[in-house]
């Protein structure tokens, strides 16, 4: 169990029949399942509320694949190649573009960098139900042709864009902070060696203590934009935090480290 299907159909404005059905789907599954794998806590305890026996139901986070996304030197030669030049610090989202991202306070805290005249640029890789009106955001922005939005690039070519990317950011809305995240990208960005900041929020704060991830407050623009500054200004901390990453990632994050702990269930 990746999510909570009644509680994501109604952020993407679904109907209520959606909601119900999507409900009633997950606890079938699980009420008939021999053990159940949840990526969270808050899952974990949904199924329990609704009568799912605790004793068959495991917290397993999720994982990435280390030899798939990995640093990669000569960053200056893919930035040309990808973004016509290397000077920029590059801010990157790469993801579903749904409403739980937190993708406007992102954009806006861009835009306040901007206009403090930082040498940015914000990449934004993904598509998903809030597409349109992120594009129309973007569209009424200042500095919109500082930003690039792309969502169409291949999973074999992933590791190469986001290896352009300096700083990664991975923001997640309070309203799943019941059910708590593990998110994939976070994992793929600390793979690849990314310095990321998300936000204090369920399952992503815990990981702040080991000094890779920085967050903020969700919604907190000014909190978001200063910590930016503060790393765009201190490029020996981004190195040592792009180390840290790639180190964690490989000893926590490893979908062979996930799956053996999956096969001790069994």
């Amino acid at each position: 169990n990746n999510g909570w299907i009644e509680i994501e159909t109604k952020i993407q404005r679904n109907s209520k029949i959606y909601q119900i059905v999507g409900k009633l789907l997950q606890i079938s599954d699980a009420k008939y399942a021999d053990k159940i794998v949840t990526v969270t806590d808050g899952i974990k305890n949904q199924l329990i509320k609704n009568n799912i026996k605790q004793d068959k139901i495991h917290v397993v986070g999720n994982g990435t694949n280390i030899t798939h996304f990995y640093p990669l030197r000569n960053i200056s030669k893919l930035k040309q190649k990808f973004l016509g030049n290397d000077d920029k610090i590059v801010l990157g989202f790469i993801g579903n573009i749904s409403k739980w991202q937190e993708l406007d306070t992102m954009i806006d805290a861009f835009e306040n960098i901007c206009n403090s005249n930082f040498n940015v640029t914000l990449l934004i890789i993904g598509s998903g139900t809030y597409l349109k009106e992120i594009k129309k955001k973007i569209e009424q922005l200042n500095h919109s042709d500082k930003i690039i939005l792309k969502n169409d690039i291949d999973y074999k070519d992933m590791n190469l864009w986001m290896n352009v990317i300096d700083i990664a950011l991975a923001a997640k809305s309070k309203i799943l902070d019941d059910i708590g995240y593990s998110p994939l990208k976070i994992r793929d960005y600390a793979a690849a060696g990314k310095p990321i900041i998300s936000t204090n929020v369920t399952g992503i704060r815990e990981y702040s203590k080991y000094k890779w991830l920085r967050v903020f407050e969700p919604g907190n623009i000014k909190e978001l934009q200063t910590i930016i500054e503060d790393l765009i200004n201190d490029r020996e901390l981004l190195g040592q935090m792009s180390i840290d990453a790639r180190k964690f990632a490989k000893q926590n994050f490893s979908w062979d480290v996930v799956a053996k702990k999956i096969q001790n269930l069994f």
